[in-house]
């Protein structure tokens, strides 16, 4: 096209050149010519730069998107990852709290080891850890999905795949509120079994590394057997722990299949980049 009008234009400058005995008027009339067509080679190639320069960014904008997707899938993952480990130690916790509570009338030392929790049975003191103790769950790193909110890059993904991450995210916020109940109702039972049980405990302090001997420990766990107040505290636990094994297992199944449904995604982006 721009071959076109340099043909043009050379052919009225040598009629120019040839006509230039004729009128004025028609003289005039080819300078118009001459002149349009300068102004729509102008036009033209301003308009082919435009288009380049909207493909580059188009091109940059879709490598963004695909680079941002990729993290986006890692993070995911990672947090899957953490979630599976959260739930394998809230189920241990819900079993020893549940071989406590099943066996409280009978409750002792003996009765204790039968619970075959050797994690929890490292020393004579871990019992009274982890009745008073609470869960911890580390909140997973997803700081590349909240910059993304916040620079409002997360549009470049797939909005679908931008929604999975968004209602992941936000149901783990309720696992830390129920954290902080947790953590009252284990106060609660700490200063219980500190005001209750003060003449059994008297002499000794939670933060030596002494271990309680058998035989105080043996007589503080069927001193538990007629204590209802301590009881419903620790049944109470066992219901924010049966709670969060909910929301941790159908956290956890939702991303791995958000996961596998991206998977090809991942996979085809992957093989281009190689």
């Amino acid at each position: 096209m721009i071959k076109l009008f340099r043909q043009i234009r050379r052919s009225l400058i040598e009629q120019n050149k040839i006509g230039s005995s004729t009128e004025a008027s028609a003289k005039v009339g080819n300078y118009f010519k001459y002149a349009i067509g300068e102004i729509l080679l102008v036009v033209i190639g301003i308009l082919i730069a435009l288009q380049i320069n909207n493909w580059n960014e188009r091109k940059k904008t879709e490598n963004s998107g695909k680079k941002l997707f990729n993290e986006l899938y890692d993070e995911y993952s990672e947090t899957g990852e953490i979630l599976k480990h959260a739930k394998e130690g809230n189920d241990l916790y819900i079993s020893f709290l549940e071989s406590t509570l099943n066996n409280w009338n009978r409750l002792d030392l003996e009765t204790l080891e039968s619970f075959k929790r050797t994690e929890f049975q490292k020393n004579n003191l871990s019992i009274l850890f982890v009745l008073t103790s609470y869960s911890q769950f580390n909140d997973p790193k997803n700081d590349i999905f909240k910059k993304s909110i916040a620079d409002g890059t997360i549009s470049l993904v797939d909005d679908e795949f931008a929604k999975n991450l968004s209602s992941s995210y936000r149901l783990m916020h309720r696992l830390d509120e129920m954290i902080t109940q947790e953590y009252d109702i284990s106060k609660e039972i700490t200063l219980h079994i500190g005001k209750t049980y003060s003449k059994i405990l008297n002499g000794f302090k939670r933060e030596t590394t002494n271990k309680m001997d058998s035989k105080t420990l043996d007589l503080l766990l069927k001193s538990f057997r007629t204590d209802g107040t301590l009881k419903y505290l620790l049944n109470a636990k066992l219901e924010f722990a049966e709670s969060r094994s909910k929301i941790l297992s159908s956290r956890y199944q939702s991303i791995q299949e958000t996961l596998k449904a991206y998977s090809y995604v991942r996979k085809e982006q992957n093989q281009i980049n190689q």
